[in-house]
């Protein structure tokens, strides 16, 4: 597995993983503060606000994931039929936004909507919104919120 783009691993050992996460978490990087705004059909305004994120040489990359927790499978067939599986946080959109050039980037506001699927649990959903920039992608600025 690759963890911000600096560092890869098996994710089999779990200790590599933990440590190859954990040493990127404590990473500096920027703030990105998200509010969700209004709705709009199925839309929700998304206000993005990016204070000290530091795009390296190269473009950068703005993204919007929408995740939602608490689902579940109620297995009906094979070795695991008749079990039902918890997952995860599931990522039900993943949308590039906007390009970032290098150095422009450090100060911005803007808005953006996302497309919400009726289907989806508003209670259940994260947006989460981060900065990649460089050849390797690396994760410079990340923030989250939750629907109102």
């Amino acid at each position: 597995m690759a963890v911000n783009g600096d560092r890869e691993c098996l994710g089999s050992p779990l200790t590599a993983a933990r440590d190859a996460i954990s040493t990127a978490a404590k990473a500096p990087k920027g703030r990105v503060n998200v509010t969700v705004g209004a709705q709009s059909g199925r839309e929700r305004e998304v206000r993005v606000k990016l204070s000290d994120v530091d795009v390296p040489a190269g473009a950068g990359t703005l993204v919007i994931a929408v995740t939602e927790a608490d689902l579940v499978t109620e297995v009906k067939r094979g070795e695991n039929g008749g079990r039902r599986v918890a997952h995860a946080p599931v990522v039900r959109s993943l949308s590039k936004v906007r390009t970032l050039l290098a150095g422009a980037a450090s100060t911005e506001e803007a808005a953006y909507n996302v497309n919400i699927n009726p289907t989806w649990q508003p209670a259940n959903l994260l947006l989460l919104v981060f900065v990649q920039g460089g050849v390797a992608r690396k994760t410079v600025g990340v923030g989250a919120a939750t629907l109102p």
